[in-house]
């Protein structure tokens, strides 16, 4: 339970001389009475109540719900969260039209840190199980934080408390450690001195959105963005940092007396207790969270917990402590009483909405069942037709409601049914033999006169040929021109596109036509049938890509014949780089008196139009439009290759 404190007469540092005046005959004092345990009793039965007979119900905003999905979602709302904090601290909560007018007026909603009246109103409220209170000889009452003396939700016996409280010295050592939103501050203190302390930050949290780029991966996928990446380098840096840090302090952590921490969200503990070798074992007696609300992780701030952890609050007297907290509780109660009315109000209104959509659904019900049984091939009912009106409905009605849309399922599962018992027409069955075996015989002109009723069958009509053309002719759901398009029927595919076969239906597959096309050539008459007759189908749902104009298709042959002249080119010109390279291999076989003989023959062939190519003696490479360097008989490419040549050929 939170209540408001009352000002201290004074406030003691631990450790100090007025400290251990203070703790002279000390005894534990157990604050409450009955009557606010029976007060709390009955807080819990009323809201027991109120979610049983509302469900769908927010107790801290006073609002009902509909549908559960609403009632999930205005718990993860702003709205939501604001009306708690104000629960918090004890303050009036707000409907929604006024917070949405406060949310327009903030100007810095996305601060990464609380603001010093938000902190210093968190610190005025405590939890019960967040200090101790003591009494003295002197009859003066004074707290200390829990955490200081035990670690235990139970508290333990008054001869371990007092023990406890009495063998804190003044240069006791803690170790505190702050992680959040990018930064990270850890210290030291050997009493009010900090021994080392260390404080960084980084580029972690996403801008405008809030939360770490780890928290995000996980819930959305990794995004591949140039922030997203500097911020997972820096979270994996950031966490090298820290590990190093820590490692460097594990001497001093080890006989430090309590470690307190403040670790925001599951990257951050993450950071701290995770992996296979923590920085911090999650077990340790030590361990404790800061009992209270802090800002930024920074050295000050680190300072500040410091501080208000060892600073002790001193009353005059236990009867202050005790008259604050029976004074709230009187308060309390009487908010309570008065939302029992407004509960009990709402919740006459909710029974009249009850009784109403009661006979509602049976009307409804009444007319659902005569519909049914005057056509039972009409088509299926609509569900929302059946609904009573949604302003009228709560989360009660929704039990009654689901007997009757039980009903209307199976009556649809019926219709359905029925709707497949219906007998085919035999004309249509016929016709579609006929058609499969003219596709079978793949004679067009036998399938054209068929199709122009030239043939004598005196029981095909133009209306039995339309359908026929649309309805499936075997077990897969598949068209006719499902069936000429798999089997590459080329002429037959066009007849049937211009004498109304529709190419949008679908198979079992979800196949269209088109797509079932096995080669380029058969997909090519689907669309140069588009391109003739633009609009006589509905193309998009038949997946056509595009019409295939002559235009089109001479800008592809163009592009085909160009493609073919390049390759060509290519493929000459890889054959020159293979003879070159052969012939490179067997000049660079020959002895050197070998390409001598070979120079000496290109110098008297020189005049003819026959002639071998002079190539490098050393590398093989042709020199014949270039000025050789030269040497002796020798000629070569470069430089490099005369040097290379000369070492070679050195006696020792």
């Amino acid at each position: 339970m939170a209540t408001i404190l009352p000002l201290p007469s004074k406030t003691v540092i631990i450790g100090s001389n007025d400290f251990q005046s203070l703790i002279n005959g000390v005894r534990l004092i157990h604050l409450g009475s009955t009557k606010k345990e029976d007060t709390v009793l009955e807080i819990k039965n009323l809201g027991d109540a109120k979610h049983c007979s509302l469900g769908l119900y927010c107790t801290t905003c006073q609002i009902a719900f509909e549908l559960s999905e609403e009632h999930r979602a205005h718990y993860k709302s702003d709205w939501h969260r604001y009306n708690l904090m104000q629960k918090i601290h004890n303050k009036q909560t707000i409907d929604e039209p006024k917070f949405l007018a406060l949310e327009s007026k903030a100007n810095d909603s996305l601060s990464s840190c609380e603001s010093d009246d938000e902190i210093n109103a968190y610190n005025s409220h405590f939890s019960m199980d967040s200090r101790i209170f003591f009494e003295n000889n002197n009859g003066n009452a004074f707290s200390v934080y829990r955490c200081l003396l035990t670690n235990k939700k139970d508290i333990p016996n008054e001869e371990i408390i007092v023990n406890s409280l009495t063998s804190i010295n003044s240069k006791q050592m803690w170790f505190i450690v702050m992680l959040g939103g990018g930064r990270f501050s850890a210290a030291i203190f050997k009493g009010k001195e900090a021994i080392v302390h260390k404080t960084f930050h980084s580029y972690t949290v996403r801008a405008k959105q809030g939360g770490s780029q780890s928290t995000q991966d996980r819930s959305k996928g990794g995004c591949k963005s140039a922030g997203a990446s500097l911020r997972r380098y820096n979270e994996a840096s950031q966490l090298k940092h820290i590990q190093e840090i820590l490692t460097s302090w594990l001497h001093h952590i080890k006989i430090c007396d309590h470690i307190f921490y403040r670790a925001i969200g599951p990257h951050n503990r993450n950071i701290l207790f995770g992996g296979s070798n923590p920085l911090i074992n999650k077990n340790d007696c030590r361990l404790c969270q800061i009992p209270f609300g802090t800002k930024k992780a920074t050295f000050g701030e680190i300072q500040k917990v410091c501080n208000q952890l060892s600073t002790v609050l001193v009353y005059d007297s236990k009867e202050i402590i005790n008259n604050s907290i029976q004074s709230y509780v009187l308060k309390l109660f009487k908010k309570r009483k008065i939302k029992k009315s407004n509960l009990i109000q709402t919740k006459k209104t909710i029974d009249k909405h009850i009784e109403q959509n009661q006979n509602l659904n049976k009307k409804n019900s009444i007319d659902v069942q005569l519909s049914l049984s005057s056509d039972f091939s009409e088509s299926d009912i609509e569900y929302e037709s059946l609904e009573p009106p949604q302003s009228n409905i709560l989360c009660e009605n929704n039990s009654n409601v689901q007997p009757n849309i039980m009903k209307i399922k199976k009556q649809k599962k019926r219709n359905k049914k029925s709707k497949d018992l219906i007998p085919k027409c035999a004309e249509v069955e016929e016709v579609k033999k006929l058609l499969l075996e003219k596709i079978e015989e793949k004679d067009i002109e036998a399938l054209n006169k068929f199709i122009l009723l030239e043939e004598t069958n005196s029981f095909v009509t133009k209306e039995y040929l339309e359908k026929s053309l649309n309805e499936a002719i075997d077990d897969k759901n598949n068209t006719v021109l499902h069936l000429t398009s798999i089997n590459c029927l080329h002429g037959h595919i066009y007849l049937l596109l211009e004498h109304g076969s529709n190419p949008i239906h679908k198979n079992k597959d979800g196949k269209t036509p088109y797509e079932l096309a096995p080669d380029k050539a058969t997909r090519k008459v689907f669309r140069k049938f588009m391109a003739v007759f633009p609009d006589k189908y509905d193309y998009n749902k038949a997946r056509l890509p595009g019409p295939l104009t002559k235009e089109l298709q001479e800008e592809l042959r163009e592009r085909k014949k160009a493609k073919q002249k390049r390759a060509k080119e290519r493929k000459i010109v890889e054959e020159l780089r293979k003879e070159e390279e052969i012939e490179k291999q067997k000049y660079l076989q020959l002895s050197d008196r070998e390409k001598c003989a070979i120079a000496a023959e290109k110098r008297f062939t020189m005049n003819q139009s026959i002639g071998k190519a002079v190539r490098c003696f050393y590398c093989g490479k042709n020199i014949e439009n270039k000025f050789p360097f030269e040497y002796m008989d020798y000629k070569f490419c470069t430089v490099q290759c005369v040097k290379n040549h000369r070492q070679k050929n050195i006696v020792f």
